[in-house]
């Protein structure tokens, strides 16, 4: 009698049945999307969060021939000539990629929505650190070459071998940190490139193109350097590939004092990602995005695409008092200085005591690193406390909230 068989009899509960055809979901990108470098405790956690929902290849080797390969991949390494013997459960070893987290939270919201269910197969093939320039077909310029695109085809390739009815289901790159002090000329330009180099993989291996979920950089506790440009370009990069607003990262309490997330923070972004794309699914785009602004003497109302029946509001509880504090709810103003800032409905109501030339939401230029606390724990430079009204109760963590906060954003007065 098998081990489900026996908790089916203890519990009086059957599992959920799940049809034969799997879907792929392919996250790449540097650190964040590697994930959270859980604890033996942690990655235990998530290897049983959800196991009905994600598999993962079985049989594949590092290239060294050291590792049989985990779920976060080879990374600056390649694969050996293995290949791969079948699926398994996805069980996280060491690193606890996105793409794990997002499958896990995207089954619970199908079920919530009630949805078709998939299991899912996961995987990470990037590698931390790289610019955006590294996801390409290019072996220039160094230290990677084409090493991503490289491990990505293979992965690809070995999943077909075991699982040929396998859909891809989504790709998304959790990328753009390395390239903070690039124009938003330069990241668009250059992730085209790259996002459509994975996508050409994903079609010459699958037949099928996906579509792409994009989340917002700047979780950075540093950013007087930067221009912020790879933060902007998503905004266009989501109306270019008619994409997936996963939403904005600067919301994420940070566990070391630099950019990377605690776990409960990776799943919750996760989390907040799979609520849009399950609501995708159903038909109902949910992007929260910036719109037009209008601007009218020493004010500027700036409305946002929240979903019918929702509004804007400040967060309840300060959550940056002790970290820094915030200013003006995270909204900045050029040329003039800053009287009010308030909510109508779905529009942020900016009055200044002059002719403003440019506003700006969550764009912070400031050092924020001397507040971390004891642990290393702290929130970026990008700063804000708007947020969609109503947000939905969470499905992975008990007694959190899905808060969807307003993106980083930059206005000129034409």
């Amino acid at each position: 009698m098998s081990l489900l068989t026996r908790w089916s009899l203890a519990s009086g509960q059957r599992p959920i049945p799940y049809p034969d055809k799997k879907h792929m979901v392919i996250i790449d990108g540097q650190s964040l999307g590697l994930g959270h470098n859980g604890t033996a405790a942690e990655r235990t956690q998530e290897g049983y969060r959800n196991r009905p929902a994600s598999r993962m290849h079985r049989g594949l080797m590092r290239s060294d021939a050291a590792l049989t390969m985990p779920l976060h991949g080879p990374l600056s390494q390649g694969y050996a000539a293995d290949h791969a013997t079948g699926l398994s459960f996805a069980v996280p070893v060491g690193n606890i990629p996105a793409c794990l987290t997002f499958a896990s939270a995207l089954d619970l919201w199908r079920r919530q929505l009630g949805l078709p269910l998939h299991r899912m197969i996961v995987g990470f093939n990037g590698i931390g650190g790289q610019s955006i320039v590294q996801f390409d077909h290019d072996p220039l310029p160094d230290p990677f070459g084409t090493k991503i695109r490289d491990n990505h085809a293979r992965w690809l390739a070995e999943m077909m071998s075991v699982e040929p009815t396998a859909v891809p289901l989504l790709y998304a790159c959790i990328q753009g940190e390395a390239d903070v002090s690039q124009t938003p000329e330069w990241y668009r330009a250059q992730a085209h490139v790259s996002y459509d180099a994975a996508l050409d993989d994903i079609e010459a291996a699958t037949g099928v193109r996906p579509p792409v979920v994009v989340w917002q950089t700047g979780a950075y506790t540093n950013g007087t350097t930067t221009n912020s440009g790879s933060t902007l370009a998503q905004l266009q990069l989501v109306e270019d590939y008619s994409a997936a607003f996963a939403g904005p990262l600067y919301p994420n309490f940070l566990a070391d004092n630099v950019v990377h997330p605690t776990l409960d923070y990776q799943i919750l972004h996760c989390e907040i990602a799979a609520l849009v794309w399950a609501h995708r699914e159903a038909g109902q785009n949910i992007n929260l995005l910036p719109l037009a602004p209008i601007w009218s003497g020493n004010t500027v109302r700036i409305p946002f695409s929240v979903r019918p029946g929702r509004s804007l509001a400040f967060e309840a509880v300060d959550k940056y008092a002790a970290y820094g504090g915030l200013t003006n709810h995270g909204v900045e103003a050029t040329g003039a200085n800053i009287t009010s800032v308030t909510l109508d409905g779905n529009a942020v109501v900016v009055t200044c005591d002059g002719p403003m030339t440019q506003v700006q939401i969550a764009m912070q230029s400031q050092d924020v690193s001397s507040f971390a606390d004891g642990s290393l724990g702290n929130y970026g430079a990008h700063r804000c406390d708007i947020m969609e009204s109503d947000p939905e109760d969470s499905l992975m963590l008990p007694g959190w909230k899905l808060k969807r906060f307003i993106p980083s954003c930059r206005f000129a007065r034409p």
